[in-house]
């Protein structure tokens, strides 16, 4: 009895579940003819052969079949093979799923040339083509620059978790139930601001189970990121190809836009121009250090740009009285947004009612930051503490603005009162301009300015006779026929060309002009230093200085006749 080595030989290479790979296969016999033991075709024309498939690594929740030569093997099946001259056949196998898969082939015959059996073997890994990752509930966000990224709509507060979902698919996108992952890592592309800040990301790795993963997530900042699960060799122990075939990266769709999670004031000032007030109308100081934030306290240095749509108002009531004032505020220009932070350093003023519609004075205004993100009312003020609407103090809910300065101040409705004063014409005169304001339906002097300045100089008083002309290179005003007098501003003559107000009044200084004579005036608001309009009143800015207008302390001699 002679024997002769025969079997099946075919190698499938690692492939793409939902696509195919080729292999040829060999039915083969030893061959002892001639000096070198050589392998001979076995097989020609059209065989059948039977196949059988065993999962050698598969998550239990795949039920994928292979094909071969689109025939099923579940678990096993029969497959046409035509051989050629030399004994080779070609295979194709497709598989839809993930896994690595045992193929085992045989054939069997018995005729009258005796009996034959053949039987051959191979291991074939077969890989995701992608890891798809999609944030839960992500509306679409598109764009190609930093404004058009800045229009997404809001996703999620940043350090805020999220749902990301992860799904092995194969070639034809359909999810592969066979694959089983654990620690492949993740990576994170920043989208928008282009040259902003990554941020930090979690999780760092994923793990996948039956080809899916729901792992909670968060980033740290603000704008839109792609994500994606780098590259990777699925099956290195049974991938015998060189380079080993790895399911390649692929990046997410825009994932954003996230938005900060809060604002924080971290400091804030209101100075009243004249210490501790001003006037309605009367522009104020405003400084205010404003924090964009994420969940756990960080700034987020992307809320810049056209990501940064934050805007400070002011809220303002008198002793918490919970009637809000803040409609008589002048709106704050545009918070200076920078990486996340504002340092904002400008006025505002209250309002009059009208120029002809006194009120107050508010002796014990506070004030609130309210921040409008302009995004939906998604980013807040933190730790609100404040509300002008609540009466006494807020609490929880009922907050809606930060505290932005402990220290009440007082806003008046002041006007100018120009004033009117007779003296002789031999002694000079002080005529007062007395800063005053509205109380109780009355008009007081305010002896809290000591700020208010005035000034001789551009017209800033008008003299309202034609005769008369000011020059002020000299302080001398031409009173005619070549008599002049000095003017100035102070608490003590001659005055100067300025001065400032002490206890709410400066004091109008004219030198004796030796003749009787009356010398109208006009304070020109709008030319005074400043321009503080904030003080008009029709009615109280024109005032006269009156020389001789009566003999004054001139002595008289009283004669008494007595009769006896």
């Amino acid at each position: 009895m002679s024997f002769t080595d025969a079997a099946l030989r075919f190698d499938f290479s690692t492939f793409y579940a939902g696509s195919s790979t080729n292999s040829t296969i060999r039915a083969i016999k030893s061959s002892d003819v001639g000096a070198t033991k050589v392998c001979v075709p076995l097989l020609t024309g059209n065989q059948t052969l039977q196949f059988g498939s065993t999962k050698v690594v598969s998550d239990t929740a795949s039920n994928a079949v292979p094909t071969i030569n689109g025939s099923t093997i579940s678990p096993s099946g029969n497959v046409n093979v035509l051989f050629d001259g030399n004994g080779v056949g070609q295979l194709a196998l497709k598989y839809p799923d993930a896994g690595v898969l045992r193929l085992d082939a045989a054939f069997q015959k018995n005729d009258a040339t005796g009996s034959l059996k053949l039987a051959g073997s191979d291991t074939v890994a077969v890989i995701p083509n992608a890891i798809a990752l999609q944030a839960q509930g992500q509306s679409v966000c598109s764009g190609n620059n930093d404004s058009s990224y800045a229009v997404c709509p809001v996703y999620r507060k940043a350090g805020e978790p999220f749902t990301l979902q992860a799904r092995a698919v194969n070639t034809q996108e359909q999810l592969t139930p066979g694959f089983a992952t654990s620690n492949k890592a993740l990576s994170w592309l920043l989208l928008a601001p282009v040259s902003g800040n990554a941020g930090s990301f979690s999780p760092a790795v994923v793990t996948l189970a039956g080809g899916v993963a729901n792992l909670a997530a968060n980033w740290s900042e603000v704008g839109v990121i792609r994500l994606g699960v780098n590259n990777f060799v699925p099956y290195p122990a049974y991938q015998d190809e060189l380079p080993q075939l790895e399911t390649k990266l692929r990046w997410s769709e825009p994932v954003g836009r996230f938005v900060p999670a809060d604002f924080n004031l971290v400091s804030g000032d209101i100075a009243p121009i004249c210490n501790v007030f001003s006037y309605m109308g009367q522009p104020f100081n405003v400084s205010l250090d404003v924090q964009a934030r994420n969940r756990s306290g960080g700034v987020t240095q992307n809320y810049t740009g056209a990501f940064a749509k934050g805007s400070a108002y002011l809220s303002v009531a008198n002793n918490k009285d919970g009637k809000s004032l803040a409609s008589r505020l002048i709106s704050l220009s545009s918070l200076p947004w920078a990486n996340g932070r504002a340092l904002f350093n400008g006025a505002t003023a209250f309002s009059r009612l009208s120029d002809i519609q006194p009120d107050g004075p508010y002796k014990s205004l506070l004030f609130g930051l309210y921040m409008n993100d302009n995004d939906g009312g998604n980013t807040l003020i933190a730790s609100p503490d404040f509300n002008d609407t609540v009466v006494g103090n807020c609490s929880g809910t009922s907050c809606n603005a930060r505290l932005i300065d402990s220290v009440p101040m007082q806003v008046y409705f002041g006007r100018l009162f120009a004033g009117t004063e007779a003296g002789l014409a031999s002694a000079d005169l002080a005529v007062p301009l007395q800063l005053q304001y509205y109380e109780a339906g009355n008009w007081v002097l305010n002896k809290l300015d000591q700020c208010t300045q005035f000034s001789l100089a551009g017209q800033g008083i008008a003299f309202l006779n034609s005769s008369h002309s000011f020059d002020a290179a000299t302080s001398s005003l031409n009173l005619g026929a070549g008599r002049t007098i000095k003017l100035g501003l102070g608490s003590t003559p001659p005055g100067a060309m300025s001065g400032t107000a002490k206890d709410g009044e400066i004091l109008f200084q004219f030198a004796k002009p030796g003749i009787a004579v009356r010398i109208p005036y006009k304070v020109d608001l709008a030319k005074q230093p400043s321009s503080p309009l904030w003080l008009s009143d029709p009615l109280t800015q024109q005032g006269e200085a009156i020389f001789g207008s009566t003999r004054g302390n001139d002595r008289i001699i009283y004669r008494r006749e007595i009769l006896h």
